[in-house]
């Protein structure tokens, strides 16, 4: 009987006179809010989604009326030679003059061989001819305009549309009209939107912001999707629209607000609870009489869980107290539970972070290394075969997983094979490498100093053509030491204290630096990692202990 008395008690003085009333306040507040902000966000993000999609629309009807009419007409007799550049460059004036907005279009003509015979810009762009004839031999039967996306040297996101010359039913040539990216939309919305353009590859046409374009590419991140998702940034909400069957466009937004909604409202909502709190605090004292025996005996048990986290409360009241402690109990097990796994999560975390920073080296030394290779391909097959044959011993180095340590013998003899590839990029690079016979054994992280090279190669360049790398490995006392060197015009004394301080961050340049010193410091806590930079000369010293 006591048991229904104590609960009527609490639900008809404290429970129906203040938790109906705070929970009904806070899911109207709270409700309204939140369903106005997503709202709000809504509609912007498919105003500027139907803007984007009638601007692109509107230039690509543009682009291709006027290569269907003039591949008809001006430009097959330019190609059968019947019109002079001088004859081509007014009717191309002419074309830009129509236009309504202030859109940089190229235009370029191929032969029906697909040799280059009219570049509007006379620009010497092997690239783009090598990705025009691409695009016309993996689409010999498409009649109708071709649309692809093409990255020029100068880091320009271009949109190409390409459509067949033809005279009598035959081919006779082929047309194309380059637009940059950076004309498709002069405008922003005003709102705090951004938009990506971008084909099936992850190729960027245009973008009102850098954030999420990645890789030397700059490609569109994987992060983004349709609705809602997340980045290292915050919170964003999206919409994704297919504008042709190779052209995608979506819109985003950054929730940058929503913490200043929650505190506006949980402040009102706090009001609420402070003054239900006074009316609460009168409405106890009609039944604190009946029950502050147990209050007491709580509070005091609460007192050795503080001290004792083992202990456990020891309530048999058979009312509302004994089901109180009996949850408090379990939710103290829960709670050391989820400290357990919290402790193995924060391990998990650092073994994680260190085989991302290991899987990173890959891409960055294939992409070099490709580059040697693409180089010597034009002058020496024989030295293309070569190295070749390094770059895949390398990489099946570089990516294997038998063990995450190599000996040094072993390891710096894929770094010399690296930098005998870089000497026959480089005609004036040399280099040198001491290793002591004792600490040929010594196991490090494989392939540790290939970023502190990579990044000596790297900027030692821009400052001089005879670049010279030094290594030297010895033992000192306890520590293995490590020392690379150049002469590469040294680092700026601001870039020097980041990249010695202990928050060094990986944005900017010398991201080799920072990979180093990151995966050496998750592998060897205890370890020492310094860059001195006196005048044009970098070392960068590592010493492990044992």
């Amino acid at each position: 009987m006591k048991t229904f008395k104590f609960k009527d008690r609490l639900r008809k003085e404290i429970m129906v006179s203040s938790l109906i009333t705070i929970s009904l306040a806070s899911l109207v507040i709270f409700g309204g809010l939140f369903g106005y902000y997503y709202y709000s966000i809504n509609q912007e993000i498919t105003e500027e989604r139907e803007r984007i999609t009638k601007q692109y629309k509107s230039i690509t009807s543009y682009l291709d009326e006027n290569l269907e009419m003039y591949s008809e007409t001006i430009f097959a007799r330019y190609v059968d030679g019947k019109l002079t550049d001088r004859d081509l460059y007014e009717e191309y004036y002419h074309l830009l003059s129509r236009k309504e907005r202030n859109v940089r279009i190229r235009l370029l003509l191929l032969d029906k061989n697909k040799n280059l015979l009219f570049d509007s810009e006379k620009k010497e762009d092997i690239r783009l001819i090598y990705f025009l004839n691409t695009v016309v031999d993996n689409n010999p039967l498409e009649e109708k305009v071709i649309r692809r996306i093409f990255m020029t040297p100068q880091r320009e996101h271009t949109l190409l549309s390409l459509k067949k010359i033809k005279e009598d039913s035959y081919t006779i040539g082929y047309a194309a009209f380059l637009m940059n990216g950076n004309d498709f939309l002069q405008n922003s919305s005003g709102n705090g939107t951004q938009y990506l353009l971008y084909d099936n590859y992850h190729n960027v046409f245009s973008s009102s912001s850098f954030e999420f374009l990645k890789g030397s590419l700059e490609k569109v991140s994987s992060e983004v999707r349709d609705g809602n998702f997340q980045s290292e940034e915050g919170n964003y909400y999206s919409k994704h629209r297919l504008l042709e069957s190779n052209m995608n466009l979506i819109v985003y937004k950054k929730l940058e607000s929503l913490n200043i909604l929650w505190r506006f409202s949980f402040s009102i909502v706090m009001i609420l609870v402070f003054f239900l709190l006074l009316f609460s605090r009168y409405s106890s004292k009609k039944i604190a009489y009946n029950n502050s025996r147990y209050v007491e005996f709580i509070s005091n048990e609460m007192k050795k869980v503080t001290n004792n986290k083992n202990y456990r409360f020891k309530i048999e009241s058979k009312d509302e107290f004994q089901f109180l402690s009996e949850n408090i109990n379990q939710m103290l097990d829960e709670l050391e539970e989820l400290n357990q796994n919290n402790i193995s999560l924060l391990k998990e975390n650092v073994i994680s972070e260190r085989k991302m920073l290991e899987a990173q080296f890959n891409p960055h030394f294939l992409y070099n290394t490709l580059e040697t290779i693409r180089v010597a391909t034009y002058y020496d097959t024989e030295l293309a075969n070569k190295l070749i044959l390094n770059l895949n011993t390398i990489l099946r180095y570089s990516i294997s997983k038998m063990n995450e340590v190599a000996a040094i013998k072993t390891d710096m003899l894929y770094i010399k094979n690296y930098l005998e590839i870089c000497k026959e990029r480089f005609e004036r690079f040399t280099f040198d490498i001491t290793i002591e016979e004792q600490t040929e054994e010594f196991l490090i992280p494989k392939l540790l100093i290939l970023p502190i090279v990579e990044n000596s190669i790297k900027y030692g360049f821009r400052d001089r053509s005879d670049l010279h790398l030094s290594i030297n490995i010895l033992r000192t006392g306890e520590s293995l030491t490590i020392q690379i060197s150049d002469n590469g015009g040294g680092i700026d004394d601001s870039t020097l204290v980041k990249v010695n301080s202990n928050v060094f961050k990986k944005s900017g340049n010398h991201h080799g630096l920072y990979n180093a010193k990151r995966r050496l410091l998750l592998m060897y806590p205890n370890s020492y990692f310094k860059v001195k930079s006196p005048g044009e000369h970098t070392t960068v010293i590592m010493k492990i202990r044992e």
